[in-house]
């Protein structure tokens, strides 16, 4: 994931810097460093690591005034700017079609390789209205889900 992060960022001008967490009481150091970084924007990729410690980082975001983004459907709901990522209702139904074609016989190694199709984008905007941002209508009616 790393280096199509940088490969798109690269693309639209943008640098990314990656601070890595371990374990749970890494988490304070590393938001410490997100801060003297000066970054612009934070992107959560929700490891089970940083889920344990989601109060911490929500406050960090809401205190800085820092728009955020994760591929996790919850992290909008515990307070970060936006959920964009595949809807996992359809990646499920994918998954079990697949189990039930290999377990009536088909091979595997037949099957076709997938791409999502459907993709699922949640704002909160009690979120966005706190860090003074103002989204934009174009984007409010392509979200599938506002809070």
């Amino acid at each position: 994931m790393r280096s199509s992060l940088e490969q798109a960022a690269g693309r639209l001008g943008m640098t990314v810097e990656f601070f890595d967490v371990q374990r749970p009481e890494e988490v304070a150091g590393a938001l410490d460093n997100v801060a003297s970084s000066g970054a612009d924007a934070m992107f959560y990729p929700g490891s089970p690591i940083l889920r344990t410690r989601t109060d911490e980082i929500m406050d960090f975001l809401r205190n800085r005034k820092l728009p955020s983004m994760a591929m996790i459907p919850t992290f909008a709901e515990a307070g970060g700017l936006v959920h964009y990522a595949p809807d996992t209702q359809e990646f499920f139904d994918r998954t079990a079609s697949y189990v039930a074609r290999i377990l009536m016989g088909a091979n595997p190694a037949d099957l076709p390789i997938q791409q999502p199709t459907k993709f699922e984008l949640v704002i909160n905007l009690k979120t966005a209205k706190a860090i003074g941002i103002t989204v934009a209508p174009a984007i409010l009616v392509r979200a599938d889900r506002l809070i």
